[in-house]
């Protein structure tokens, strides 16, 4: 068969196309005129008739085969070609085949992929092409690329490829099956970029990208296959087989661009419309092309003449009659909801896929590079050069956001301009450079250390200012670093930095509020803040106001590390900070003050070590105590209550030591303790919402007190007391997540007591309404252990008061969902005593229940795991008072199952719950 020449093309391609239409629709006399006007290229014309009737738009495409015999599509299994024998089609195209193979020589056992010619197909110019793609394997190594591994002959003459057998799905349908979202999608899809940028520098242009020809394998990884169609854009580079233009139908109309698809040059940016067509598609489950089922000549016409819709619109398309692609099911299989999926699309994702699939060849990105680098911005939240003036862009898409945060920010930034404008103009007079210069490092730290953060302040309330805050705080540690560079050891630089640091830990961690939440961050910023105020506070330089910084310092540096499952290192630095408050107490003889700071410090090491509320903690229960009782001691001494100040921390250390005593299980002491903290209430300033807030967890913690006594009813007075004044928290400050989630808490606790005492009617949707408070703040902030040790006392109190009611699945499911997240704490920080404190006691209410439905043997096997348990918490802990009293009840609770088991005469009422998960 002779190649057809560009003269001869001129003279045909205009007339190939509704030739190629007539057949299909039954009336071949066009086809047979073109061949008769043209008869020396009768092979090459019927060859690209039979590409345009199979719609096979590439040498091998397994998603859309043409029809063949059952005995033409497996003529060759069996066969060996060189040590591989064929096993296994796993898919065939209009001119191609692809088998699995495996060595039959016994070397070695490897299992790979081989290409060959289908049968009939064998012309020159389809070899010319194979021979074309092998070369083309043989240069290309790459992680994305399915790797040529060999090649050869068959005996009839027909070349093969051995390839690295890639087993996975397309990547539209590995997304949608795995559910990725937007950022994994476009983070996957830069892996197929890297693969085709790869390409494009050793001079490869693809031609034929494709969903069917990127399988994405079981780990994840995408790999590009098919490079049958590739065009070499360095002829010297495998040999002269492009000296035809007949590849006029082996493309796919749906991916091919509209250059491809006219017969124009063949370019890199054919390439970049193709993958923008796929981007399309995963960020949308929509052609840029419009309705599915046009034909072939239908989809070239929209690639040549119809813009694309905006992805952030097209979802929205409302479906046809018989599709089940709804713009719910798209969101569902992305990014949630439809509304989440078109915010994420609106903007600089509908720019830069809609730049990629511009008609015009040199209006889209000139490269895959350039194409990529705008994704990754888009991921790093930096501006995108699809838009014509970046700076005007992020100017305005910044203005549009946080106009009042703007106009602040203009203030001090001209403030500063103007300012170093004046420095730098009087900075050249040589007699005062020194003096001047000095003078404006003090001058931009005064303003870097003020306005920066008053100008968060003043904005951390407006509604969505959370980016605004967050881009506060990048450029103050911006600012951080380079003065940390610029100090060369000066001490009042150091104590900037250290405060800087312990601000930006502060908004970093917060747990509600002004923080932006992000714990792990503010672990960071409190590290250097520690460094610092170590060095700052070590001999021969060293103040006491210095020490007694760092002191502060530590206490908020222990609470994130405890915060983010770190609880032994926490525990290690409250030991080292208690060591610092001794020797400096011993040292120096100290004022007021300094003797506040340094019971306020034990207050919080206190806490460290025994925990409080639902915290994690070493359960070093009897340290904690003497804690709280040297603050309470401390400030007694120190007098003065009418400083609120004062007050506050002394009732704080009241409601701390409270707590660690009726975890002792010192009951009478700790109730004696709270009492006079309630008693003192009338002394509190009413309106200063920190004393509110105070007052509400004296009454709540009172309540749980009596609720491990067993006084139930006085349990439910104190936490309706609770609920009064957490209420009124929310009613002051409705934005508060901390007041919303105390409230919930406190209903909950009265839910919860009411089932106890049998109150019929309870309302149990404040318990599950704290739940789902719960659930959401987790899947937010999965760092933070704070939430699972909510979560776990929320899932114990849903099944103890389904148990209660007589429900028993459901209260299984429930305790099982507390051991889940319990040992989920427990897997994820080893020296967190509480958590399996928690595993054991769940294990023995597991058993319980099960007893009452008379499963003995599942309820010896949660009384073992609970025994276990607490064997192993007890040779660590042998003073824990607490683990204690649940070993005595699991005991208990065994021998009552071994009577029932034996005489199965046990009544519901005889098998009593353990103590509160809480």
């Amino acid at each position: 068969m002779q190649f057809m020449k560009p003269e001869d093309w001129s003279d045909v391609k205009d007339k190939l196309e509704p030739a190629f239409g007539a057949y299909a629709n039954g009336r071949p006399g066009a086809v047979e005129e073109l061949i008769a006007a043209h008869p020396f290229l009768r092979g090459e014309i019927e060859e690209l008739l039979a590409s345009h009737l199979c719609m096979n738009t590439g040498f091998l495409n397994v998603a859309e085969e043409c029809e063949e015999s059952e005995e033409d599509s497996h003529a060759m299994l069996g066969h060996q070609l060189g040590p591989y024998q064929l096993v296994e089609q796993i898919g065939k195209g209009g001119m191609g085949e692809v088998y699995r193979a495996i060595r039959a020589d016994d070397q070695y056992r490897k299992q790979v992929a081989i290409k060959l010619i289908r049968a009939g197909h064998d012309s020159p110019f389809v070899a010319a092409r194979f021979r074309n793609e092998r070369q083309i394997l043989a240069s290309l190594e790459h992680p994305n690329i399915a790797r040529l591994l060999d090649g050869g002959t068959t005996p009839e003459g027909i070349p093969f490829l051995v390839m690295e057998l890639v087993e996975g799905e397309t990547i539209n349908k590995y997304c949608d099956t795995h559910r990725l979202n937007t950022t994994e999608r476009l983070q996957l899809f830069l892996q197929v970029c890297s693969a085709v940028l790869y390409a494009h520098q050793r001079l490869i242009v693809h031609r034929d990208i494709k969903p069917s020809n990127i399988l994405v394998n079981s780990g994840g990884a995408p790999k590009l296959l098919d490079f049958g169609i590739a065009k070499i854009l360095n002829p010297d580079a495998v040999g002269p087989v492009e000296s035809t233009v007949t590849l006029f139908r082996l493309l796919t109309p749906g991916y091919a661009s509209p250059e491809q698809i006219r017969g124009a040059a063949i370019t890199t940016a054919s390439d970049v419309y193709s993958l923008g067509v796929i981007l399309y598609e995963l960020l949308t489950g929509h052609s840029p092309h419009g309705a599915r089922g046009r034909n072939a000549d239908e989809i070239a016409r929209a690639v040549c003449e119809s813009d694309p819709d905006r992805p952030s619109s097209v979802i929205m398309r409302p479906a046809a009659v018989d599709d089940a692609l709804t713009p719910a099911v798209i969101a569902s299989l992305r990014d949630g909801s439809v509304q989440r999926l078109r915010k994420r699309l609106r903007g600089d994702l509908d720019n830069i896929v809609l730049m990629a699939l511009r008609k015009e060849p040199q209006r889209r990105y000139s490269s895959v590079e350039l194409f990529a680098g705008d994704i990754r911005r888009h991921l790093d939240n930096l501006p995108v050069i699809v838009r014509g003036d970046s700076r005007r862009y992020r100017a305005r898409k910044f203005i549009a956001r946080h106009k009042p945060a703007v106009l602040a920010a203009a203030i001090v930034f001209l403030t500063l301009i103007a300012g170093l404008a004046v420095t730098l103009r009087e900075g050249r007079i040589a007699r005062v450079e020194r003096a001047r210069a000095e003078q404006r490092f003090r001058d931009v730290r005064e303003i870097a250390n003020s306005d920066l953060f008053e100008l968060h302040d003043a904005i951390q309330k407006l509604p969505g200012s959370g980016s605004v805050r967050n881009l506060v705080i990048q450029r103050a540690l911006k600012y951080l670093e380079k003065l940390s560079r610029d100090s060369n050891g000066d001490r009042d630089v150091m104590h900037e930095l250290a405060a800087g640091y312990e601000r930006i830990g502060n908004l970093q961690g917060s747990f509600s509020g002004p923080g932006i939440g992000d714990t792990s961050a503010s672990l960071v910023s409190y590290q250097k803040a520690v460094a610092l105020r170590e060095a700052l506070a070590a001999p021969p330089n060293a103040s006491v106001a210095d020490t007694l910084v760092l002191v502060q310092t530590m206490v908020a540096y222990i609470q994130v590390l405890e915060r983010t499952g770190r609880t032994g290192d926490a525990a290690r630095g409250a030991e080292k900070t208690i060591a610092i408050c001794s020797r400096i107490s011993q040292e120096r003889e100290l004022d007021a003050s300094s003797l506040a700071i340094l019971a306020g410090a034990r207050l919080s090491v206190a806490t460290v070590l025994g925990g409080a509320g639902s915290s994690s903690t070493v359960r070093k229960i009897s340290e904690a105590i003497q804690n709280d009782q040297a603050a309470l001691a401390t400030l007694r001494a120190i007098g003065n209550t009418e400083n609120p100040s004062v007050l506050h921390m002394l009732m704080n250390a009241h409601l701390y030591d409270a707590v660690h005593l009726s975890k002792a299980r010192r009951f009478d002491e700790s109730q004696r303790l709270l009492d006079e903290a309630i008693a003192a209430i009338p002394s509190m300033p009413a309106s200063d919402a920190n004393f509110v807030g105070l007052i509400s967890e004296l009454f709540q913690w009172r309540g749980i007190m009596f609720e491990r006594s067993g006084a139930h009813a006085k349990a439910l007075a104190d936490f309706e007391k609770d609920r009064d004044l957490t209420d009124a928290m929310v009613k002051a400050n409705p934005d508060s997540v901390e007041a919303m989630v105390l409230l919930q808490i406190a209903n909950a606790h009265i839910a919860v007591e009411k089932s106890r005492l049998g109150i019929k009617g309870a309302d149990m949707q404040p318990l599950n309404a704290a739940v789902a408070i719960g659930e959401r703040l987790y899947a937010a902030n999965p760092a933070e252990h704070f939430y699972r040790n909510l979560l776990t006392g929320g899932y114990s109190y849903q099944g103890e008061t389904f148990f209660l009611s007589g429900k028993i699945p459901p209260a299984l499911e429930r305790y099982a969902k507390a051991m889940q997240m319990a040992e989920s704490i427990a897997a994820s920080d080893p020296d967190d005593l509480e958590s399996r404190l928690q595993i054991a006691k769940l294990h023995d209410t597991m058993g319980v229940v099960h007893a009452e439905s008379r499963q003995w043997a599942l309820a010896r096997r949660e009384f073992d795991f609970s025994s276990a348990d607490l064997k192993n918490l007890l040779q660590l802990r042998p003073d824990d008072a607490e683990a204690h009293f649940v070993s005595e009840l699991v005991q208990k609770h065994r021998t009552l199952l071994d009577a029932c088991a034996s005489e199965d005469t046990c009544r519901p009422t005889i098998w009593p719950l353990s103590s509160p998960i809480i």
